[in-house]
This record gives C-alpha cells, sequence and structure tokens, in this order.
C-alpha cells in the first residue's frame, strides 16, 4: 500500500478506536471488531537491562552444551552477545503471560478489508490510556513481522 492509503487508515484506525474510548469496554474497537485478533506480548524492552541471574534452563538458548556447563557452575559469565540473547529468551518466555497484548484488528470500507491495525498496550494500568497504533499493514502476516520486530509473541 502507498503512503497516502497507509496515513489515511492510520487516520481511520485511531477515529474508530477513540470512538470506543467510553464504551464499557473502552477501546472496544481493537478486540471486538469481527476478525480483530489479540496475542500475548512483550516488548523486547522489558528485559533489555536485566542483569544475568543465572536462570538458563527451558529458554532454549542457542549456546553449547559445554558452554552451558561452564556458566552453569559459575566458572564463565556470559559474553554481551550471549546476554542479549538471554534477555530476549527471557522476554519469550514472558511474552505467553505478560501484561502486554497486541491486537490484529481488521480495517474495513465498504466491508471489504482494507488493511490491519496493529495496536499494543498494557492490560494493567490506566484503562484511560489509548492502546498504542503501531501501524497498519496489508496483511495479517505483515503486521505480525512488524510486532516481532518490537517484541516477542506468547505462544
Amino acid at each position: 500500500m502507498d503512503l497516502a492509503d497507509r496515513e489515511k487508515l492510520e487516520k481511520l484506525a485511531l477515529e474508530r478506536l477513540y470512538a470506543t474510548a467510553d464504551d464499557d469496554e473502552p477501546w472496544s474497537f481493537v478486540f471486538r471488531t469481527d476478525g480483530a485478533l489479540s496475542m500475548n506480548y512483550c516488548p523486547w524492552s522489558e528485559t533489555e537491562d536485566w542483569e544475568f541471574d543465572g536462570e538458563i534452563e527451558g529458554l532454549g538458548l542457542p549456546w553449547s552444551p559445554e558452554r552451558l556447563k561452564l556458566i552453569k557452575r559459575g566458572e564463565a559469565d556470559p559474553t554481551e552477545e550471549e546476554l542479549h540473547q538471554w534477555r530476549r529468551a527471557k522476554c519469550r518466555k514472558l511474552a505467553a503471560n505478560c501484561h502486554w497484548f497486541a491486537w490484529l484488528t481488521p480495517l474495513t470500507i465498504n466491508e471489504k478489508i482494507a488493511g490491519y491495525a496493529l495496536f499494543v498496550g498494557a492490560s494493567e494500568g490506566d484503562p484511560d490510556e489509548a492502546p498504542i497504533l503501531e501501524g497498519v499493514f496489508d496483511s495479517p502476516e505483515e503486521a505480525e513481522a512488524a510486532l516481532t520486530e518490537k517484541g516477542a509473541v506468547g505462544e
């Protein structure tokens, strides 16, 4: 989709979002629209400053068995790259039960889907705070790919 169409659809998505701000379920546009999908989500920023705590079990780290043993026994510390991998793995683990959500909401015009709006937000916190529009995409796959750039998606 071209930039002008994307901007129009982003404006439409926000208009529809804010039209439901005062519903019994605030912001219901994102999750009550026919075809809307919700996903657990954890932004990469949630774990980017975490210090290594030694937990490595069940994280699916790409480290060799020998390296895992050294780190597990405290004979070695993770390198910066390994620490980055560990933080990402922790974020993926959190995504399954994280308080962040992502919604993929179809945008229909004249009963035809014109695009998919991607919103993110926290389920905990101020209900007056609107979900954040992360963009409008041509397909659900494109939206999910954009979401995985920003964080881990729960299984």
